[in-house]
């Protein structure tokens, strides 16, 4: 960091990844934990003062292919004044079959929830809930493959009523491999619509909007 302030102390961050063979499919845990002042041409996000743990499991049920995973996250470890702690849940479930053949047919679908604490005096707060609903399906026979991808995000920021967000991708993409040519199209699209009012509606309780 050739910048002036906090940035030019040394620090150092740590990962640890353990997976284990289960009698139904793999089981897996990550810790990590990045010092304050942490960054490295291995972190090309600058990604400081965090910590969070993770979790996974994958099998095969009935042909078909299982992934759950979890994970928190918190930014902000070290309580700098200026800035809120941010802390972030997610938890996922992919499934992945051929109910069609020679077809392959994945689904999934995530949860997350990022809300912040100890928010400075003057500073905005932070709580979110996003959904993810994503599909693929795809084909392939001799020297041809094709496939279609999507997804679905809605972002509900619980303390506004005029931030919520939904979007929209699709990707359209397939190829042909001959012996001297290669053809491999490629279609996306994407949309982002912001609402003008509140789309989502609060569970009892919910912590109220913001003006």
């Amino acid at each position: 960091d050739t910048g002036d302030g906090e940035g030019k102390r040394r620090d150092s961050a740590f990962e640890i990844n353990l997976s284990r063979d289960v009698v139904i499919g793999n089981l897996s845990l990550g810790l990590l934990r990045y010092g304050s002042d942490f960054a490295s041409i291995a972190n090309p996000n600058f990604t400081g003062d965090r910590r969070a743990v993770r979790g996974g499991f994958s099998s095969r049920i009935l042909g078909a292919a299982l992934s759950l995973n979890g994970s928190y996250c918190e930014d902000n470890v070290g309580d700098e004044p200026s800035r809120p702690v941010v802390g972030s849940a997610s938890a996922g479930v992919q499934v992945s079959g051929s109910p069609f053949g020679g077809a392959t047919l994945n689904l999934g679908y995530g949860l997350g929830r990022q809300e912040s604490r100890r928010e400075p005096a003057g500073a905005a707060g932070v709580d979110n809930l996003r959904q993810d609903f994503t599909f693929g399906l795809s084909f392939s026979g001799g020297a041809w493959n094709l496939s279609f991808n999507g997804g679905l995000g809605f972002l509900d920021d619980r303390l506004s009523s005029d931030r919520d967000t939904e979007t929209r991708n699709f990707v359209l993409s397939g190829g042909v491999e001959m012996d001297r040519l290669s053809i491999l199209p490629n279609l996306s699209w994407n949309e982002t619509d912001c609402a003008t009012g509140k789309r989502h509606r609060h569970p009892a309780g919910g912590r109220p909007a913001s003006p």
